[in-house]
């Protein structure tokens, strides 16, 4: 989940590779008590997702993150990785701001010895959870010419590999969007499924088939697909037609209108757009659209 300032909020539990598995849409303020409210929407979105007892492993940012959260879940099978506030309830009592040196890291254990708090200094402090591996340190390459390789925590790494999900997801939904301004939540709500569903079709045509479709090519298929009435989606580019040929391609065909004729008005005699079929074959028909 990533706050905005504006629209609608979604809480999404998206895989690597933006695919949306659940989301739940925010309508005010949770009935559990202070302090419990993210551990039990995090809980929600898994449970309904059907992700729990399975071996998945979980990454979350810091607005999800807990100790409280990484146990339970890992009673569940379920493993946590993620970025944590320094105080959040239940975090060690010797983290704190500035302690360490650039490149140095802390690491706290739980009793158990199954879930791992770090503090990472390297630009500013980074504070972590972890239950899916023991921490070490990891060299890593350069990023940019000139720049000198260092080492980070492996939970780093991993955190980074995995945390992208609903930022893909957000991305590829903001491609060719069909959101408009509208004074109307239940639009833009509607609009942002649409997006999902795309985004989601895409992925597994594309996982299924192993075609190479981009994301322009697999709407303008969809959308073809959707007007004449679902023919077989072909993974190539297709041909170009003539412009008048291709706009008459995607018009409703003659006999199967959708809009029906609309008697005229004392005060206007075409109250309504003209039929683009109708008005092709040069009739005069006022229609309702």
């Amino acid at each position: 989940m990533k706050p905005t300032k504006y629209g609608v909020k979604l809480f999404e539990v998206c895989e690597v590779g933006g695919y949306c598995s659940f989301f739940k849409l925010y309508s005010g303020r949770s009935q559990h008590p202070a302090g419990t409210r993210t551990f039990a929407l995090a809980f929600e979105l898994l449970e309904n997702a059907g992700l729990l007892d399975k071996g998945h492993h979980l990454f979350t940012d810091r607005y999800y993150t807990s100790p409280q959260l990484a146990m339970s879940l890992h009673q569940r099978q379920t493993y946590l990785c993620g970025t944590v506030n320094r105080n959040k309830a239940g975090m060690p009592a010797d983290f704190h701001a500035g302690g360490l040196r650039q490149g140095e890291m802390l690491v706290r254990h739980d009793s158990e010895g199954c879930m791992n708090v770090i503090q990472w200094r390297d630009k500013r402090d980074v504070f972590l959870i972890s239950t899916t591996e023991q921490p070490r340190m990891v060299h890593t390459a350069a990023r940019r010419p000139g720049a000198q390789p260092h080492n980070r925590p492996n939970i780093v790494h991993t955190y980074n590999s995995g945390k992208d999900g609903v930022d893909q997801n957000d991305q590829l939904c903001g491609y060719y969007s069909m959101e408009r301004k509208s004074m109307k939540w239940y639009k833009k709500v509607f609009w942002r499924l649409i997006g999902i569903a795309t985004v989601n079709a895409l992925i597994v045509y594309k996982e299924v088939t192993g075609s190479t479709i981009s994301h322009l090519d697999f709407v303008k298929q969809l959308i073809r697909d959707l007007l004449l009435e679902g023919q077989p989606m072909h993974a190539h580019r297709q041909p170009r037609l003539p412009q008048q040929q291709h706009q008459q391609s995607l018009r409703l065909l003659p006999g199967n209108h959708y809009p029906q004729p609309h008697p005229p008005t004392p005060s206007k005699h075409n109250p309504c757009k003209t039929c683009i079929v109708c008005s092709h074959v040069k009739r005069r028909v006022s229609l309702s659209v």
